[in-house]
């Protein structure tokens, strides 16, 4: 009557006995359960997508956390989990000596737990980070703490892969039904995916999707080759891509991206790293896409569309204009409506009362 039926108990020794045969099963050739995930050398193991303290029996609840978490990214669970992770690991290599037990850190067991003694060698693991969302401080920082603990302490390549949750904040806007500021970063891709490579990541899982447009590319080319220069690129490919039209359609994304990351845009709790929130309508057009920069936009997207010289160059401006300006319109416009029907609820709460006419009852 304590468990949780949305998640495992990982102080179950039935459990612990069926995920070691399922390891070992593997490694002796004999494949794979369904939806086992497994690679050279190594079985993967992870809870549910959800959160892993669920279950009530006294050993799991020992095993969890108590001090305070603000973040998503946490080592509430970290005990638990890690400690049923490295205990799979022990057994599996009393079998086979060089198998390795993976396992991504996320959510509530993503730090590096205090009270395990991890065996390093006999793990791989992988952190998520919401590398879209660095805009914060708050949580470029929680992200960077947790990430530094795993690269410090495993072997080099032992963070097998990382996770990067590109899918923000685009997957907000789908889900709660209003149109996001694009989440243009080409900078701060850059600057991550060069850590990953000068940190011995050995490779990369972007969550949903690659962010839109420029940033869908650089990701996929940083990630097959790190050093080039991100400017370089960025200058390629307007070149490339706009030809006549090229400067303005760059001058565009630059201006959107320096709009999206810099933290001086967002609300005062945001830029003092005391919250670290995903975008929401609000933030999207009160406090990014502000009618003052719009106009920006709409004058360097007017002047691409001016020097556009050929058929195709004018076809590709277009297509921004269409997929990406008018999704941004959009938005803007939606905003603006909801915030003036706000206004005018208020004014009308805050008139004096009014004395009522006499109306009329009309009768068969």
């Amino acid at each position: 009557g304590l468990r949780n039926v949305e998640q495992m108990c990982f102080s179950s020794t039935g459990l612990l006995a069926q995920v070691v045969q399922d390891a070992r099963d593997y490694f002796n050739g004999k494949g794979v359960k369904y939806r086992a995930d497994v690679g050279p050398g190594f079985y993967t193991i992870g809870p549910r997508d959800t959160q892993s303290d669920l279950c009530q029996c006294a050993d799991c609840q020992s095993k969890i956390s108590r001090a305070p978490w603000p973040y998503f990214t946490s080592g509430k669970s970290s005990e638990l989990v890690w400690s049923f992770v490295n205990e799979v690991a022990r057994q599996v290599r009393q079998t086979h000596p060089e198998a390795k037990i993976a396992c991504f850190g996320y959510f509530d067991y993503a730090y590096f737990p205090t009270n395990v003694a991890l065996d390093v060698n006999a793990i791989y693991s992988g952190s998520c980070l919401h590398t879209a969302n660095w805009w914060a401080p708050a949580m470029e920082k929680n992200d960077l703490a947790c990430y530094k603990q795993w690269v410090e302490k495993l072997p080099r390549g032992g963070q097998i892969c990382v996770w990067m949750y590109q899918c923000f904040p685009w997957e907000n806007g789908q889900t709660q039904g209003f149109k996001v500021f694009p989440s243009w970063h080409a900078h701060t891709i850059d600057r991550q995916i060069k850590m990953f490579a000068e940190d011995g990541i050995r490779g990369v899982f972007v969550c949903g999707q690659v962010t839109h447009y420029i940033d869908g590319y650089l990701t996929l080319k940083l990630m097959d080759d790190p050093t080039p220069d991100v400017d370089a690129l960025l200058d390629e490919f307007f070149t490339r891509f706009y030809g006549a039209a090229a400067e303005p359609m760059k001058q565009l994304y630059l201006a959107m991206e320096k709009t999206f990351m810099g933290t001086e845009n967002y609300p005062e709790d945001v830029q003092k790293g005391l919250t670290a929130p995903h975008q929401s309508e609000e933030i999207a057009w009160k406090y990014l896409g502000t009618t003052e920069r719009m106009a920006q936009f709409q004058a360097l997207l007017v002047e691409a569309k001016a020097k556009a010289d050929t058929e195709q160059a004018k076809r590709r401006v277009a297509a921004f204009e269409k997929d990406i300006w008018q999704h941004m319109l959009d938005g803007k416009a939606r905003w603006d409506v909801k915030t003036r029907y706000a206004e005018e609820v208020a004014a009308l709460k805050e008139a004096p009362p009014r004395a009522l006419g006499t109306i009329p009852c009309v009768t068969e």
